[in-house]
C-alpha cells in the first residue's frame, strides 16, 4: 500500500513539474502581436517581454495610428524600444502620428536611415514624406529618444535579445529605399523570430554570406508583405516553422477586384514556396493575432 501511494506521490509531483515548466517556458516566450492593416498594406508588429514592456517593429501607416495607439493605451500607454526597418511611410507612418499626439510614451527609437540628399536622389517620389519624418525625429525632445543601430548590435529588454543582423547601406541603390531595411532577429535563447522589412532578392545574396551562422529561425515576418520580396533562397535558409504576414486581402489573393490571380503581384508564388516548407500562416487580413512562441 505505502509502495503505491510513493509511486502515485511521484507521478503527481512530476506532472506538477511539468505543468509549472510548461508555463513558466510559455511565460518567457517571444509574444507576438501582428496588427491588421486599417486602410491598405502596412507593416506592424508588438511584442510584450515577460515583464510586461512593449517593443515595436514599424507600425504602419498614418491611418493605422489610431488603431496602434489604442492597443499600446491600453497595454499602459508606453513602449519601451520602437525600431523602423526602414523610411516608407507604411512601416513608420503610425510611429509619426504617435509622437506628434504624445498619448504614448516612447522611450527609444531606433532607426537606420540615409542622409535626405539620399532620399532625394534615389527616393524621390517619397522624398517630401521621409524629410519629414525625418526632421520631427530630429526635433527638440524628440532627437535624444532617437539610436543609431549598428550592424551585429545586440540590445537586450527583458528576456528578448534583439540582434541587428543588416542596416542601411547607401552604396547600394537597386530597389533602392526597400533595400535599406534593417533585418532584426529576436530570440529568448529557445525561440527565434526574424524580421525582414522590406527586403528585396536583389539583396539577398549579401545578406545570406554575411548572416549564414544566424539565419535560421522558427518564425519570419514574410518580406515586402509577402511579395516581390526576397525570393525563396532566403525563406529556405531561414525554414520557419511559422510565418507571418504583414498581408491585406487584396494583396494575399493577388486580387486588384476582378478576381484571384489577376494582379501584378507575386504573392501566390510567395505562398508556394511557404506551403512546400511546411510553415504555419497568420495573415494581416484576418485581423490582429497574438501569437506566443515558445
Amino acid at each position: 500500500m505505502k509502495r503505491v501511494f510513493r509511486i502515485g506521490l511521484v507521478i503527481i509531483v512530476t506532472i506538477i513539474c511539468i505543468m509549472i515548466g510548461m508555463r513558466a517556458r510559455q511565460n518567457n516566450g517571444i509574444e507576438l502581436t501582428q496588427f491588421k492593416p486599417q486602410l491598405t498594406r502596412s507593416m506592424g508588429y508588438m511584442i510584450e517581454t515577460k515583464n510586461g514592456k512593449i517593443v515595436m517593429i514599424d507600425g504602419g501607416l498614418p491611418e493605422d495610428s489610431s488603431h496602434v495607439e489604442e492597443t499600446l493605451i491600453a497595454k499602459g500607454g508606453e513602449v519601451e524600444a520602437w525600431f523602423i526597418t526602414h523610411a516608407h511611410d507604411d512601416h513608420y507612418g503610425a510611429l509619426v502620428e504617435l509622437i506628434k499626439s504624445g498619448k504614448v510614451k516612447i522611450n527609444n527609437i531606433y532607426v537606420s536611415f540615409n542622409s535626405e540628399e539620399w532620399y532625394q536622389e534615389y527616393d524621390a517620389e517619397r522624398f517630401e514624406s521621409i524629410k519629414s519624418m525625418l526632421d520631427l525625429l530630429d526635433s527638440e525632445g524628440v532627437r535624444d529618444r532617437v539610436h543609431e543601430l549598428n550592424l551585429r548590435e545586440e540590445l537586450t529588454i527583458d528576456n528578448l535579445f534583439f540582434k541587428i543582423l543588416k542596416v542601411k547601406n547607401p552604396e547600394y541603390t537597386e530597389n533602392a529605399g526597400n533595400n535599406q531595411s534593417v533585418v532584426i532577429k529576436v530570440s529568448n535563447n529557445i525561440k527565434s523570430m526574424i524580421f525582414l522589412g522590406d527586403l528585396g532578392s536583389e539583396y539577398e545574396e549579401e545578406f545570406l554570406k554575411n548572416n549564414l551562422d544566424e539565419i535560421k529561425a522558427d518564425a519570419v515576418q514574410m518580406a515586402h508583405h509577402g511579395q516581390a520580396g526576397v525570393s525563396d533562397k532566403i525563406y529556405n535558409a531561414i525554414n520557419p516553422k511559422i510565418c507571418f504576414w504583414p498581408t491585406p486581402d487584396w494583396l494575399w489573393n493577388n486580387d486588384p477586384g476582378d478576381g484571384t490571380s489577376n494582379g501584378p503581384w507575386k504573392t501566390l508564388e510567395t505562398r508556394s514556396w511557404i506551403e512546400k516548407i511546411g510553415a504555419t500562416n497568420y495573415v494581416a487580413k484576418d485581423g490582429d493575432i497574438t501569437i506566443n512562441i515558445y
